[in-house]
């Protein structure tokens, strides 16, 4: 027994906690990304003027959990990286969180893009030309939003 607690003693736990502390960090920085891009998504439906739907927040629980899923194995990579001195840092769970932030930044940009391009306003401006009594009012209306382009 007196081994036992000999050894225990003798083990230098601040690599330990090097390790939970930045694995924390990383877990923390792939939730919040996820609840950005979350955010940022309804954000870009609202100015769209799309209907915020069930399937996109069902889409942001399965992507959040394909990266638990992840970084789980990335866990389990860096405590066996534990048993090597040079291991100092949980590399895996790093290099995977790196990968999620760019994905989700990724999809900020997207979104963006989304939120600038005028596709968003095709419905109204096909619904004007339904409207149309004539063709002759068509056309002068299709005139119109050809110069308003230029």
């Amino acid at each position: 027994m007196n081994e036992i607690l000999n050894f225990v003693s003798a083990l230098d736990f601040s690599n330990l906690y090097r390790h939970a502390c930045v694995t924390l960090l990383c877990w923390l920085l792939m939730f919040l990304s996820t609840l950005i891009d979350m955010w940022d998504g309804i954000q870009t439906a609202k100015a769209l003027k799309e209907p915020i739907q069930s399937k996109g927040l069902r889409k942001t629980v399965a992507k959040a959990g394909d990266y638990w899923r992840l970084m789980l194995f990335g866990l389990m990579f860096d405590t066996l990286g534990l048993m090597f001195a040079w291991y100092v840092l949980p590399y895996i769970t790093l290099l995977i969180t790196a990968g999620v932030l760019y994905i989700e930044f990724r999809s900020l940009i997207e979104h963006n893009r989304r939120k600038r391009s005028h596709a968003a306003e095709l419905p109204s401006v096909i619904a004007n030309i339904i409207k149309c009594a004539s063709e002759k009012d068509a056309l002068e209306l299709i005139n119109k939003i050809k110069e308003v382009q230029k």
